[in-house]
């Protein structure tokens, strides 16, 4: 909430419409900042458990989360390839109303519906396969996804980055795998859960605005102007500030004073 307000202050085109855009990108567009992901899943969830609701069977359900997943491509890693639609004015027209109302596709609807879906076919289908066919899948999955990420940046289609032809099968492998790995239940590993949610749901406090802070102080220091630097900083700087924090509050927890605290994670 905080920094919905001081963006909204800060909107050049006044606070109430920097408000009502927040709102709109929370209810509808659901794409705020990290939390975009809450809102997918959630209409996901809603989706797919509709479609469960009128016994449609899982392989359609996978079916539609493709071809919506389809659709999604075009209007984030792919949008290059709606470019030449730009001269049917009726149809590019309907796009731009489209953008404006829902932002993006990487919502719900056409990037959470597939793989909530997957999901699903996981729970409700006995699928195996050994662990290291799955690895391997994985593996080449991966590659096949940089390739793809360089291409769609190399030949200029991408609008945003978020969805990827190979993300799909490698997010399945990658499920498989995860989800056939025993592990003995432990005071760490409920502590690494806690440390993992807490970790993305504080670390934007971290980016905005401690990191700017310390990035201008490394910059005036070192003179670094190299973006990739930039970067790796970043993450390096977000990612243990983050887990400071986590382990702070997960700390804080044991005393009464801050019992609280076991509400958040």
């Amino acid at each position: 909430m905080p920094q919905i307000l001081y963006e909204a202050y800060h909107n050049e085109d006044g606070f109430l419409y920097g408000l009502l855009k927040s709102v709109r990108q929370i209810l509808i567009a659901g794409s705020f900042k990290h939390l975009w992901y809450l809102y997918a899943t959630v209409i996901a969830v809603m989706l797919v458990t509709f479609f469960l609701w009128k016994k449609i069977k899982i392989e359609k359900i996978i079916l539609v989360g493709c071809l919506l997943y389809a659709i999604g491509l075009l209007g984030d890693s792919y949008f290059g390839l709606l470019r030449p639609l730009s001269s049917y004015s009726a149809i590019w027209n309907l796009l731009k109303i489209y953008k404006k109302v829902f932002d993006t596709t990487r919502n719900g609807l056409f990037e959470g519906f597939l793989f909530v879906g997957i999901g699903i076919l996981f729970a409700y289908r006995d699928i195996t396969m050994k662990i290291k066919t799955a690895a391997t899948g994985f593996i080449i999955s991966m590659v096949l996804m940089f390739i793809e990420a360089f291409s769609v940046r190399h030949f200029n289609l991408s609008r945003d980055h978020n969805m990827y032809i190979f993300l799909v099968p490698a997010i399945y492998f990658a499920f498989y795998i995860v989800t056939h790995i025993e592990m003995s239940g432990s005071v760490y590993t409920k502590r690494l859960r806690m440390y993992s949610s807490l970790i993305y749901f504080t670390h934007m406090w971290i980016y905005f605005p401690i990191l700017s802070i310390i990035i201008k102080v490394i910059e005036k220091v070192t003179n670094i102007e190299d973006y990739l630097m930039h970067s790796l900083l970043s993450f390096a700087i977000v990612f243990s500030g983050a887990l400071m924090v986590s382990i702070l509050i997960v700390k804080l927890q044991s005393y009464k004073k801050f019992k609280w605290l076991k509400q958040i994670c």
